[in-house]
């Protein structure tokens, strides 16, 4: 994960990182020694029990790595009806404070109106020349050839939710894919400029269900600064 940050989403040992749905901190862990005291990292997760032990393991160990619970319900890992819907929910971090904000295998346990809530946010977060890179199941032309074809892992075959697909109809969030066009139109929607290609995931190739780097596809955006937003 250190070389994907790093070769991919640009991220420089200065600055300043959100992570979110951490989970049991396999980031965090490749960025303990790459981090300079400048920089910071923080991690975000809905499981309270990997927070607590993330505090206690990491934290100790460098002060400007820091866990945050987030008190949001997610059907794949916990039907709490007193906690908050994705699709209102506010982060709690101040605006335009990450130099880079990093979420893998989220979107893909998640339905459209909790992505388009969560990267309004993203945009709020990020500090203008600031990057996002967030994993997807994204749903093509080729990924469908794949699915017919029969080299996928998943073959995504209902549409629970516009543009929004899953295998598992008891609970959707157990692996969700989306339209590709969808999710290009939310990053314009949110002034979030791709940076380059989409980096495209071996999940529609290979019929391993193996959730290791290059599994699922990439996109790195950038928030423009205003000149660069001018320019557009």
């Amino acid at each position: 994960w250190l070389s994907k940050l790093r070769e991919v989403g640009g991220l420089q040992p200065h600055e300043n990182m959100l992570d979110i749905g951490c989970g049991s901190g396999r980031v965090a862990l490749a960025l303990m020694h790459y981090l300079s005291d400048e920089g910071s990292y923080t991690g975000a997760d809905i499981r309270r029990d990997e927070i607590i032990w993330l505090q206690s393991h990491y934290s100790s160990k460098r002060s400007n790595f820091k866990f945050e619970l987030l008190d949001v319900e997610n059907a794949f890992y916990s039907r709490d009806p007193n906690q908050e819907q994705a699709s209102t929910f506010q982060f709690p971090f101040e605006s335009d404070a990450y130099d880079f904000i990093c979420l893998t295998s989220v979107f893909t346990h998640m339905l459209p109106e909790g992505i388009e809530n969560y990267l309004q946010e993203i945009a709020r977060l990020l500090k203008a020349g600031g990057r996002c890179l967030i994993s997807y199941f994204l749903m093509n032309d080729s990924t469908r050839h794949d699915i017919r074809a029969g080299t996928s892992s998943r073959k995504f075959a209902h549409e629970v939710a516009p543009a929004c697909f899953t295998d598992n109809l008891n609970c959707p969030e157990d692996a969700v894919a989306l339209e590709e066009s969808y999710i290009l139109s939310l990053y314009e929607k949110n002034d979030l400029h791709i940076r380059q290609a989409i980096f495209r995931g071996r999940w529609s190739t290979s019929r391993k269900l193996n959730a290791i780097r290059d599994y699922q596809d990439i996109i790195v955006a950038l928030k423009p600064t205003r000149s660069e937003g001018e320019a557009v």
